[in-house]
């Protein structure tokens, strides 16, 4: 598998939960626990990285163009 791409940004550290006020239902979430990566990388703002970045604009049409390029079909 190839992933193809931009970064997730993160907001990894945190296990949130939401919840909507009680008058206008407005939606909130907050965080209710931290949690660290077992090689205690802090991701927070940059996430996870895919195999092949490439603008979010461009993504589908360049993960088109890879599948064309190297994936076989193997009938």
């Amino acid at each position: 598998m190839v992933i193809i791409g931009s970064n997730t940004y993160g907001a990894s550290l945190t296990n949130r939960t939401t919840s909507a006020l009680p008058n206008s239902l407005l939606p909130i979430s907050f965080g209710v626990s931290l949690r660290l990566s077992l090689d205690l990388v802090d991701r927070e703002g940059v996430g996870l990285l895919p195999d092949l970045w490439v603008h979010p604009d461009e993504a589908s049409d360049l993960a088109v163009k890879f599948i064309n390029n190297y994936v076989r079909d193997e009938k």
